[in-house]
């Protein structure tokens, strides 16, 4: 299923990363197929990627890298073990978006 989600459109990569999160979340998926999605979903919008996964386009930099692996770690954390506290999952547009430095 993630091999044809990330092959797939924009559209569909966005409409099926929540899923993606989910099955990390589920532990039925490791999280390098999401780091993978979400570069992908980055790279098309913004023309870089934060985890080095797409061939042929160029990193973002450093402090953002930092921040989306930071963002990628918490997103485990709060899949794994939800709280009250923990807040909302980020939608995918949040994990696809520009993070500011």
């Amino acid at each position: 299923m993630w091999a044809v989600i990330q092959h797939s459109d924009l559209e569909m990569m966005e409409e099926y990363l929540p899923v993606v999160q989910q099955a990390v979340a589920d532990a039925q998926l490791e999280a390098t197929p999401l780091k993978m999605l979400i570069d992908r979903v980055h790279a098309i919008r913004h023309g870089t990627h934060v985890f080095g996964s797409q061939v042929g386009v160029p990193l973002a930099d450093g402090q953002i890298r930092s921040a989306a692996e930071g963002e990628v770690r918490a997103s485990e954390a709060t899949l794994r073990s939800p709280s009250p506290r923990a807040g909302p999952r980020p939608s995918p547009a949040e994990i696809s978006r520009p993070l500011r430095p």
